[in-house]
């Protein structure tokens, strides 16, 4: 596959934008995969592209370790990759001085990266790319199950996931839900560490299912 340890093809989207929102992380290590994957009732497009990357990078145990990040968002690719270290020196305001969008999720993302090696790709979305292919179906079946869920109260949705509200970006709003992520995520994954990956997943599924 290539010399580095992981690999994740991201994405993310809302219908209508905003609207019932999805993201999707396929962690890739050898010829092992894992899923995470979160619905939000109500996102833009830019927060569910972003939330994909932070929740597929929050759920890797190993840290220091090269990775390698693919989303079909330039709004992501060159913000992860250039225009962050710009934001950051400028009091996380864009160029002119203006609020930057989406400043939690930038915060955290840039929080994250700190602790790897990160080599970013853009792929073209709906080309045909394989793993961009499977992400962008699993958004769409991830935001519909959930929105079928919600209906209809259904409560027992077999999926890794987390579930948040970004209606509002308010400061004190959106850290709880930054420390939610990351106690749910926390530990979640290790595609870098041997063992049996759908164990895993069947361990993870019953927790949730009980909190």
């Amino acid at each position: 596959m290539s010399n580095y340890h992981t690999i994740i093809h991201t994405d993310g989207g809302a219908s209508p934008n905003p609207g019932e929102g999805a993201y999707v992380a396929i962690l890739q290590n050898g010829d092992r995969t894992a899923v995470v994957r979160g619905y939000a009732p109500h996102a833009t497009n830019q927060q569910m592209e972003l939330a994909a990357v932070i929740a597929g990078l929050h759920a890797l145990k190993s840290t220091r370790i090269p990775v390698q990040v693919y989303t079909d968002s330039q709004y992501v690719e060159a913000g992860a990759s250039t225009w962050i270290k710009g934001w950051r020196k400028n009091g996380w305001k864009t160029r002119d001085g203006k609020p930057l969008a989406n400043v939690e999720l930038w915060q955290e993302l840039d929080s994250i990266m700190a602790k790897f090696v990160i080599s970013w790709h853009k792929v073209d979305g709906h080309a045909g790319v394989e793993m961009n292919v499977k992400a962008d179906h699993l958004v769409g079946d991830t935001r519909d199950a959930r929105g079928i869920a919600s209906r209809y109260q259904i409560t027992d949705i077999s999926t890794i996931e987390s579930t948040w509200n970004f209606t509002q970006f308010q400061t004190q709003q959106v850290n709880p839900l930054v420390a939610q992520m990351r106690k749910e995520l926390a530990g979640l994954l290790d595609p870098s560490l041997s063992g049996d990956m759908t164990a895993s997943l069947a361990n993870l599924q019953a927790k949730l299912r009980k909190e």
